[in-house]
């Protein structure tokens, strides 16, 4: 078996790990972190410091939560300045919300990464506000 039949490195070359995340396809992230050669780290982030917990807890693709947080994903993770919690309550993403708070998740860490310095509580009710105003 060559580094080129690898499954993993098959599925570089179709999808990156935070499309895959973001789009749900869970075997796909899967073959990431279980490649016996995958050399990537469940927390890696992308340029703008997300994580695939990120791109899946804010689309709420939940299998794919699930599986990452079972893998031991950092919900708390904030190098880019947001949790995955803060992007799953901005974008009212419910089971992805309830994941991450049953796996650990902070309620009390503020997002810094627009400046507004708001819990994930604060951004849901936002969102409900918003909705409320339509």
């Amino acid at each position: 078996n060559s580094s080129a039949d690898c499954p993993c490195r098959k599925a570089l070359l179709r999808k990156s790990i935070f499309t895959a995340a973001q789009d749900g396809d869970v075997d796909h992230v899967r073959s990431f972190f279980e490649c016996r050669k995958a050399h990537l780290h469940i927390d890696f982030v992308d340029d703008f410091g997300y994580t695939s917990l990120h791109y899946a807890s804010q689309w709420n693709r939940v299998e794919v939560v699930r599986y990452l947080l079972s893998r031991g994903a950092n919900p708390d993770c904030a190098e880019c300045g947001a949790t995955p919690l803060h992007r799953a309550a901005y974008s009212g993403a419910e089971e992805s919300v309830a994941l991450l708070v049953q796996h650990g998740a902070s309620l009390n860490l503020v997002d810094t990464s627009f400046g507004d310095h708001r819990t994930a509580l604060h951004k849901a009710a936002s969102r409900v506000r918003a909705f409320a105003e339509k």
